[in-house]
């Protein structure tokens, strides 16, 4: 090259190779650097990853594909150390010491056994029958007494009740299948005698279901007995009469 032509250009390297990170700051390295824990290198698999880093840094890919290269040393030993924002350990009981507070981290106690679940021995009746409701409203006015009362179990209550002038007594039970020894239980509704039981000496309203049902649960029972257990006076018979 003559030096006396004053035409030559003298340029240099734009990116001299044994110097890659002579411009590269410490936030671009750690750009480079998490970029490379993704699996980015030299090679051509990962040009389109190069490319897109070479536009973020305003680089020649040229560049950033060189910075690999030198740094493939690099790359096993970042490999080898767990990134920084890593899902910490699961803290287990041999981890905790006696002498180290908790801080609130307990076992979570089982779960209890579930209940079995209440079968009625009869389908349930979503509405009464036409004949049921009428059944119901002539019960409310009919005159009837309670007679006497005989506790035969927690679930099981059996009832005497006077229902006419002549002295009719008739037995009544209140269990999972109530029961009545009169005419009208047979024909498949409950009669007015176990209509009185429910609503005067239980203390369920007109509009109960448990009043038109053939078959009642076990929890049916309990609360209406725990209901019931002060029956109203005006509808029980006096005790000339009921000997």
């Amino acid at each position: 090259m003559n030096p006396n032509n004053t035409n030559t250009v003298l340029t240099r390297p734009k990116y001299p190779p044994n110097r890659p990170n002579h411009r590269f700051s410490g936030e671009e390295r750690k750009l480079l650097q998490t970029a490379m824990l993704n699996g980015c290198d030299a090679t051509l698999k990962s040009k389109d990853q190069r490319t897109e880093l070479a536009i973020k840094l305003n680089v020649d890919e040229e560049r950033i594909r060189q910075w690999f290269s030198n740094n493939r040393s690099k790359s096993k030993e970042l490999l080898s150390i767990p990134p920084s924002i890593s899902t910490p350990p699961p803290i287990t009981s041999a981890v905790l010491s006696p002498f180290v507070p908790n801080f609130g981290i307990t076992s979570v106690p089982p779960a209890p056994p579930s209940l079995p679940k209440e079968v009625r021995l009869e389908p349930y009746r979503p509405n009464p029958t036409h004949l049921m409701v009428e059944r119901i409203a002539k019960a409310q006015l009919q005159r009837c007494r309670l007679v006497a009362k005989r506790i035969i179990s927690p679930l099981h209550v059996e009832y005497k009740v006077n229902s006419s002038v002549k002295g009719t007594v008739h037995v009544c039970s209140v269990k999972e299948k109530p029961h009545c020894e009169c005419v009208d239980f047979e024909s498949g509704r409950n009669c007015k005698h176990l209509i009185f039981i429910f609503m005067r000496v239980l203390g369920l309203g007109p509009n109960s279901p448990i009043l038109y049902q053939r078959a009642l649960l076990k929890s049916e029972l309990l609360n209406m007995f725990a209901q019931g257990a002060a029956c109203d006076p005006t509808y029980v018979v006096s005790s000339f009469v009921s000997k």
